[in-house]
């Protein structure tokens, strides 16, 4: 059965300087009372739909422009929507500038329900323009002077029997805006604008252009993300600056369904079925089946441009330099081959149950592992000869439950310590493990004893090339002596080997003695401001081997 929206996509003509709340308000009111009579469910409003386009203007001072931005909503003069709203079982999308308690300022839209209810809250986040007034162009486009960017970030909402999701203007023509609602299930995109027909910095772009360059974004986001999307606009002659029309509603395949003729206030309205999102969203855009993330890390990590070096002769750098020269590859154990956080956690919570303890078991794990870190640290600065791991680790957790108020027994500690023997690797493991195995050797260099390592090779279910502990060294890593006997041990020149782990103290340690080095950065954390940086950095051990491989 269609599941069926009736939308009104209500675009405004133009609102001069001068003119009020009130009366703007009016015209925003009759378009829903239209709206209402046509059987919408939902009435989508512009951009900044109570005001001109004031951030065309320049103020020194900022607070001069406080003037334009809603304090409350809804305020004595948007009521009436909302009043409206209610008494006839209509929603509405409407876009304004917001002044918070706080003295924050958004370009924001909400998703008001059938109850007069404001149930979604969006705020802009790509702001176009510039901060300072730029007499080079033929106006001005102020919104990074007058807002911040939005904090809220790309929110769906249930409603109207779908998956709602809002964005603005200038959003609209980035790919990731659509992309992190798609992956949200979004069945319908609302969102206003408003465009001037003319480029400030180009004069030869024509608005034909301009309109075919909005058109453009939203079809696209529409059929890549299988969503309906409703775009609406501020259009015509607006305090002497013309603004572009093309108000549309596109369908899940990307068609232009219907869509306005006028630069005045105008309704379109259109029949939109949800289902049908359904067929692109379960074949060709169906994201969990061929979606592939460890290969858009850059999206989120870099936002300018950085090309490959001018000398790098069309190499594809950092992994085509790695692959050339790399001949094994040397792996941190605990953290970054076995999954110890959460092994340790399904290990002691059941321990702390009986003991009636009744915090965090994933925060006592984290105090242990922090513990231990410090005492090995301590112990190699020392230099007071090496001290094993097995000690290291008993001294921790009797200090935590010491500090915890836990009872114990020496059994007990000993026991704990011990499953660090049987912890399994992390889920991609051994899979991106053999995926590696077939060009390059496969090492472990751990900070664990000789006897624990050995253990711990039925568990891990991998077979290394050659399982190194630091106890051959004399130190724990990050000391650099246990790096060099790495070096001495697998016979190969430091810039063969590829060290790898998930600590970031180690890929610094690994770096400074020569190694290259990869970051698995599974809990999306900065590495920091080190000089000794990773050769590359990746989510986790798959994306490592589909880099490399």
């Amino acid at each position: 059965m269609p599941r069926i929206v009736k939308v009104g996509a209500a675009q405004s003509g133009p609102i001069q300087k001068d003119e009020g709340r009130q009366a703007v308000v009016g015209r925003l009111l009759a378009l829903m009372k239209e709206a209402q009579a046509r059987g919408c469910d939902l009435v989508v409003f512009t951009e900044l739909a109570l005001t001109t386009f004031f951030p065309r203007y320049y103020a020194d001072d900022r607070a001069e422009m406080d003037s334009w931005f809603e304090t409350e909503m809804p305020g004595a003069a948007t009521r009436p929507l909302f009043e409206f709203a209610a008494g006839n079982g209509i929603g509405f999308s409407l876009g304004y500038a917001e002044l918070t308690p706080e003295g924050r300022h958004f370009n924001t839209q909400i998703l008001v329900d059938k109850t007069g209810a404001i149930i979604g809250k969006y705020r802009k986040v790509h702001l176009p323009g510039h901060v300072e007034h730029e007499p080079e162009r033929t106006f001005q486009h102020l919104e990074k002077r007058y807002f911040e960017p939005g904090d809220i970030g790309f929110p769906v909402w249930r409603t109207l029997g779908g998956v709602m999701g809002m964005c603005i203007c200038n959003d609209r023509r980035w790919p990731e805006t659509f992309r992190v609602m798609g992956l949200q299930g979004v069945e319908l995109v609302m969102l206003g604008y408003n465009t001037p027909s003319g480029n400030s910095l180009k004069l030869e772009e024509s608005a034909e252009t301009r309109m075919h360059h909005s058109r453009l974004c939203m079809q696209a986001g529409a059929y890549q993300n299988a969503t309906w999307v409703v775009g609406v606009a501020k259009a015509g002659e607006e305090d002497g600056h013309h603004l572009i029309a093309g108000t549309c509603i596109i369908d899940p395949d990307g068609f232009v369904v219907t869509k306005a003729e006028t630069e005045d206030d105008e309704l379109v309205v259109y029949d939109c079925d949800l289902d049908e999102t359904k067929f692109l969203k379960e074949t060709t855009f169906n994201f969990e089946a061929h979606r592939r993330v460890e290969h858009y890390r850059l999206i989120a990590d870099r936002t300018g441009v950085k090309p490959p070096p001018k000398d790098s002769g069309g190499r594809l750098e950092p992994f085509d330099k790695l692959r050339r020269e790399i001949k094994v590859l040397v792996f941190d154990q605990y953290g970054t081959v076995v999954d110890m956080q959460k092994g340790l956690t399904q290990v002691v919570a059941p321990f702390l149950e009986r003991k009636g303890w009744k915090g965090d078991a994933h925060r006592f794990v984290t105090w242990w592992r922090r513990t231990h870190f410090e005492n090995s640290m301590i112990d190699s600065l020392c230099d007071r000869g090496h001290t094993p791991y097995r000690e290291i680790g008993q001294r921790a957790v009797s200090h935590v439950m010491d500090r915890a108020s836990i009872a114990y027994t020496r059994n007990e500690v000993e026991w704990l310590v011990g499953r660090i023997e049987a912890l399994k690797p992390f889920p991609e493991a051994v899979v991106a493990l053999q995926h590696l195995h077939r060009r390059y050797k496969l090492a472990i260099l751990s900070n664990g004893d000789k006897d624990m390592l050995a253990a711990a090779k039925p568990y891990i279910g991998f077979a290394f090339d050659h399982t190194i502990s630091v106890e051959e060294a004399g130190y724990f890593k990050p000391h650099w002596k246990t790096y060099a006997k790495a070096e001495e041990i697998l016979d190969e020149k430091r810039a063969g080997i590829l060290f790898v782990a998930n600590h970031v103290f180690d890929c610094v340690g690994a770096k400074s003695y020569g190694f290259n080095t990869v970051f698995i950065d599974r809990r999306r954390q900065p590495f920091g401001p080190w000089s000794e940086q990773p050769d590359l950095v990746v989510a986790d051990l798959k994306e490592l081997a589909n880099a490399l491989v």
